[in-house]
């Protein structure tokens, strides 16, 4: 697989693989491999670019909103992806154990092609994954721009760069104007290629194919042929990392990677920090508040990526009004601890979630404790 791209040094991550060494020496003494260290690299290089082309975090868009919704569909996309490409450099660093003639490599050897080998997955592959990212992420804005407006302008138009670097098919799509609900932008939404800097625009301008045939257009390379900001994904469902013997195994322990780095990031940034919201007053995240919420969806990595932004889940999640708790629960609690609840759905899951808050009157200014979110049935 060869998907590099030529970038200037300040588009670059920076490699900072410290874990390096580590992962070698395990994978040549034949210990248990932890590929935390890889994944964080990989995962937060792809995840602050995504930030980038988006033109926004979760904290400036407005909970279950579309953007909130592509934006988290997207950094989910992502995680995964960093682990099947774990998976995949792990599975072909084994290889490097073993020579061409079938000997045991001596660890100079191994250490000198596993370096290599890092280096083609995690600068030269992940330079343009990287770049990938945010042109995807700001694809996937445009498109909720698109669909927003689309009352306003029912049309986008094909906008190519049109210089030296241009590939000729691109060029050639350039000034195509469609109907936003055109099959064409299934799968020529830019981007259409690595690197590639087509753009769409928004107009009311009469449909104009060009002379092309929009209904059966010519395709791009595997990995493109899809509305990545349509699909709210990254990556393609046939990229290479995910074409793999035994898939499920791999997606579960993908699932596994990316709740462990959801649930640092959740109590790195949720730690004893208090939020308010009028009707309810100040609720202060603890640790174990949080624990909590974690073990109850260790599962479920779209729950945590919500957890993640509890901030704006707190601010615009409706009230069902503030009830008491089961008897069962009250009886656990003593006299002078309430818990209160929030109740409210994340959009494309059929179930209520909960959001109980502990409300300790010992306290002077009466502050909530975040205890658990759960599932409810409806």
């Amino acid at each position: 697989m060869d998907h590099t791209i030529q970038l200037a040094d300040d588009d670059t991550p920076l490699p900072d693989r410290t874990y390096i060494d580590e992962l070698l020496n395990s994978v040549y003494k034949g210990d248990k491999v932890d590929l935390k260290a890889v994944y964080k690299y990989v995962y937060d290089q792809l995840s602050q670019n995504i930030y980038k082309g988006f033109g926004s975090d979760f904290t400036r868009l407005g909970y279950n909103t579309p953007d909130w919704e592509k934006l988290s569909n997207l950094q989910y996309n992502a995680g995964v992806f960093a682990a099947f490409k774990n998976h995949s450099q792990l599975r072909e660093m084994t290889r490097l154990l073993i020579a061409d003639d079938g000997t045991r490599r001596s660890w100079k050897d191994f250490k000198e092609k596993a370096l290599m080998l890092d280096n083609t997955y995690n600068v030269r592959w992940l330079r343009a994954e990287y770049n990938h990212a945010h042109s995807v992420a700001r694809s996937a804005r445009e498109w909720v721009e698109a669909e927003k407006t689309a009352h306003l302008y029912p049309n986008l138009q094909y906008v190519a760069v049109n210089d030296s670097r241009t590939r000729t098919q691109h060029r050639r799509w350039h000034g195509i104007i469609l109907p936003v609900n055109h099959s064409f932008w299934d799968t020529h939404f830019p981007p259409n290629d690595w690197g590639c800097r087509c753009k769409t625009r928004r107009t009311d301008k009469p449909v104009d194919t060009k002379g092309v045939n929009v209904n059966d257009p010519v395709k791009n390379k595997d990995g493109f042929n899809i509305n990545f900001g349509k699909q709210g994904k990254v990556f393609a469902d046939d990229h290479p990392y995910y074409q793999i013997n035994g898939y499920e195994k791999v997606f579960k322990e993908a699932n596994k990677q990316l709740n462990n780095y959801l649930k640092k990031e959740i109590l790195k940034k949720y730690t004893d920090v208090i939020l308010h919201r009028k009707e309810i007053g100040n609720v202060l995240i603890n640790k174990k508040g949080i624990e909590k919420i974690i073990n109850k969806n260790y599962n479920n990595s779209r729950v945590l990526h919500y957890v993640l932004n509890f901030e704006q889940i707190l601010k615009e999640m409706a009230l069902d009004g503030i009830k008491y708790p089961p008897n069962t629960i009250k009886k656990r609690m003593s006299k002078k601890n309430i818990l209160h609840y929030l109740k409210g759905t994340f959009k494309g899951y059929d179930k209520n979630y909960i959001v109980w808050l502990e409300r300790d009157n010992a306290l002077e200014k009466a502050e909530y404790k975040l205890y658990l979110i759960k599932e409810e049935n409806r």
